[in-house]
Formats: C-alpha cells, sequence, structure tokens
C-alpha cells in the first residue's frame, strides 16, 4: 500500500495520513485488492473534488483556471510562422493578461474518504464476483 501512493505522497499531493491508510489495506487484503482498491479510489476521487469544489463553490474558478492552463499550452506549443502577427498577438496576450496569470490557492480535499469509497467498492466488487451475483 504504500508503495503505491509513495509518488504522490512525495510529490507534496497527497498526505501521509492517506498513505498509512493505504498501507493498513495493502496489510490486511493485499497487493492485488490494494492495486483495484487504488484504482476505484482514484475513479471516486474525482468524484469527491467535484463534490467538494461544488461544496465550496470554487468549481467554475477552477475549470476556467485549467481551461486557460490548456490555452496557454496549446499557444506555446503552436509554431507560428515568423510573418504570423496573429500568432505573437495571441501569444503576447495569453502571458500578460492577468486573467491567465492568476495566483495559484492550493486545495485541499478529504482524500481519504475517496480511498474509503474505493476500498469498499473493490470489497463489493470481490465478494459479488465470487457469488455470482
Amino acid at each position: 500500500g504504500i508503495a503505491v501512493f509513495f509518488i504522490p505522497f512525495a510529490s507534496g499531493l497527497i498526505g501521509a495520513g492517506d498513505v498509512k491508510l493505504m498501507a493498513a489495506i495493502g496489510v490486511l487484503k493485499g497487493f492485488m485488492f490494494t492495486v483495484m482498491a487504488t484504482l476505484f479510489s482514484s475513479a471516486a476521487g474525482l468524484i469527491v473534488v467535484i463534490g467538494y469544489l461544488i461544496y465550496k463553490k470554487k468549481i467554475f474558478s477552477y475549470f476556467r483556471k485549467y481551461f486557460i492552463g490548456l490555452v496557454r499550452y496549446i499557444l506555446f506549443n503552436i509554431n507560428f510562422s515568423n510573418e504570423s502577427n496573429l500568432g505573437n498577438k495571441l501569444k503576447k496576450f495569453a502571458y500578460s493578461n492577468s486573467e491567465f496569470t492568476g495566483a495559484n490557492e492550493k486545495l485541499y480535499v478529504p482524500y481519504g474518504l475517496a480511498i474509503a469509497l474505493g476500498t469498499l467498492f473493490t470489497l463489493w466488487w470481490n465478494y459479488s464476483t465470487y457469488l455470482h451475483l
């Protein structure tokens, strides 16, 4: 369980409590169960994050931030010809506009809930498969 969440923990994406929770699940249920629980926890994490953003009323600002980041990435990687004034104007606008260069605030999401939901779904999946429900 620790091996599965070590890289996100080292990157600062999740906390030590989440790693310890997944380690406990790994000790109790084994490696394959932990891998499946991690996959289902990732799907549950997406739902939890969207629900949390709706609860905090920040969903539109985060989607706008990531959409703008995608636009900046695309504009940076498009090879405009040297004679293209439109391309230069778009790049200049994207990197000078304050809306495109907003401050990044960090969002802390209760990911333990996603781990619990993913683990419970994995338990249900395993037992329903064995019982042929």
